[in-house]
């Protein structure tokens, strides 16, 4: 058997088409941006030592947005609206492109339209920095896989009390306890399975697109077990162990 240190690990091959593929994606990139700059520069009044920023506010952005928009770890509804970031700046650069070609061949002149270019030019960085904050906004937040716990034999839940509804985990098992926990004594620690319950009925929550707070939380574990198994305060302690737990996991 192979050590860990032993064991191969294959290399990327580069074939002749993943070689031809990079040459071509850089040239469509930098003629893509040559002529961007040429159309900040030549009539968008920018001065040429500042103008090749303006390519990278719309080239860079729908690259950007395009893979924001590939990302399976997040929601259909994020990655359509980073698609929509992606197509919108690939538009413009596209018609930027055009445009600035027409001019350079003397098919089309802009008169008394110049001004609405210089204009149109000198708000997209504005515009993309604003764009900029949403597609960021889009791609923090991920679709979190559920965590893993250790497998534990399910306990028959304890009676609500009357007029409740006990908040449970539809894909989750409640956890193991030999029977129901003692009630909660002032100055004692609540019993590990009520702690667990309290983390079960938190997720379950989450997964439902609610949020408890320590009291919140402390109500919803109390009417399951149908009596005081847990205080604010270890309601808190799980709320924040919990969150911890699934930004680490981010």
């Amino acid at each position: 058997m192979k050590l860990p240190s032993q064991v191969s690990v294959p290399r990327a091959e580069v074939t002749p088409l993943l070689v031809i593929t990079g040459i071509v994606w850089v040239s469509a990139v930098l003629a893509s941006m040559s002529a961007l700059y040429g159309l900040a520069a030549a009539y968008g009044g920018w001065q040429p030592v500042l103008a090749g920023l303006f390519p990278c506010c719309l080239d860079l952005y729908w690259i950007a947005a395009l893979g924001v928009a590939l990302d399976t770890g997040l929601t259909a509804a994020r990655r359509r609206a980073a698609a929509a970031h992606s197509l919108v700046a690939f538009l413009l650069s596209a018609a930027g492109q055009l445009l600035y070609h027409e001019l350079r061949a003397g098919e089309i002149q802009l008169g008394h339209l110049a001004w609405a270019v210089v204009a149109v030019i000198g708000v997209t960085p504005a515009i993309a920095g604003a764009a900029l904050a949403h597609l960021i906004a889009l791609s923090s937040v991920t679709v979190l896989a559920k965590p893993k716990r250790r497998a534990a034999a399910a306990v028959p839940a304890a009676p609500a009390r009357a007029g409740t509804v006990p908040v449970t985990a539809p894909d989750r098992a409640m956890p193991a306890a030999p029977g129901s926990p003692r009630p909660l004594r002032p100055g004692v620690r609540p019993d590990p399975a009520v702690i667990q319950a309290a983390r079960d009925i938190w997720y379950a929550a989450i997964q439902s697109g609610q949020i408890h707070n320590d009291r919140s939380l402390e109500k919803a574990v109390n009417d399951h077990f149908g009596c005081k198994a847990i205080g604010r305060t270890s309601a808190a302690t799980v709320i924040a162990a919990e969150t911890g737990a699934r930004r680490r996991a981010v």
